[in-house]
């Protein structure tokens, strides 16, 4: 084994991008899909079957991490079900309460590049909600999935997928199920606002690479990726929707910014520009 819109969807969105992976305190930006932080304090261990999380004595996090451990191991066993195949890995969990603000030297031993085999996700826990907190670093984990079992290098596509999968797996839990059709009308409105104010449609978020996905400003240490994760996010639901979760899986095997056209018209049955053309007329888009 390998270690490595209403409200509720606003707060999820928002704290959604709280979740990080270590790295230099700037590049990380451009290769992580969320912020980094870099710390030398020990930590206490809690193992899962497919987790291991780290966390402090006395953080605030401790009170849940039974739930949030739960939650996980929920999450990862209702995605295995959904997708039809076996998962075997392991990623670490590093959980706070709050940014810790230390950046002294990295861990000797961890990676946290998001396409590391070491798979590493910290997270925040801002706001104190152990199903958010699980829906979360499940979407952290699919990332870990699509580059060990799918060799995946596409960022949109990625973090769409991971995306519809986490909100999937979120409304899931709190309701028993979820239609794939129900969070397309979801979607709909922040995919049409963001390609609206020029953040891209599928064609042309595809062919980005993951600073130029995120308008991340390597000096500054930030970035403003718009809309273009509900974008993706809602794309992905069309497709699965109309194509099903596996062709929807075997798109992603393999798949470059440079390949993605391709990859789509021999996996999926329909053609990429075809399809895009229904999907924004789907969403309102004329």
């Amino acid at each position: 084994m390998l270690n490595f819109s209403d409200n509720r969807k606003l707060s999820f969105r928002i704290w959604r991008t709280v979740c990080a992976l270590f790295g230099t305190f700037c590049l990380m930006n451009c290769f992580s899909c969320s912020s980094m932080v870099l710390d030398t304090q020990p930590f206490n261990v809690l193992e899962t079957s497919h987790f291991t999380f780290f966390y402090r004595d006395g953080c605030e996090i401790e009170k849940d991490l039974k739930k949030i451990a739960k939650y996980c191991e929920n999450g990862i066993s209702w995605f295995s079900t959904y997708v039809g195949f076996k998962i075997e890995l392991k990623p670490d969990i590093y959980l706070f309460d709050e940014p810790s603000g230390s950046f002294k030297e990295p861990f000797s031993d961890i990676n946290l590049d998001s396409h590391s085999i070491n798979g590493t996700i910290l997270y925040y826990y801002v706001e104190q909600d152990y199903l958010t907190a699980a829906s979360i670093i499940l979407h952290e984990a699919i990332h870990v999935i699509q580059d060990f079992y799918f060799s995946l290098d596409n960022t949109a596509l990625a973090e769409g997928f991971a995306s519809f999968i986490s909100l999937k797996f979120y409304y899931y839990y709190l309701g028993g199920s979820y239609a794939d059709k129900d969070i397309s009308e979801l979607l709909k409105v922040s995919a049409l606002q963001g390609i609206l104010a020029g953040d891209g449609i599928p064609e042309e978020l595809l062919k980005l690479s993951l600073p130029d996905f995120n308008r991340t400003n390597v000096l500054e240490g930030d970035r403003n990726a718009g809309l273009r994760y509900e974008i993706m996010e809602s794309f992905i639901t069309y497709l699965v929707e109309k194509y099903g979760i596996k062709s929807v899986i075997d798109w992603q095997r393999n798949t470059t910014v440079s390949n993605f056209k391709n990859n789509f018209n021999k996996n999926i049955p329909a053609d990429f520009d075809e399809c895009q053309k229904k999907w924004l007329f789907s969403i309102g888009y004329r």
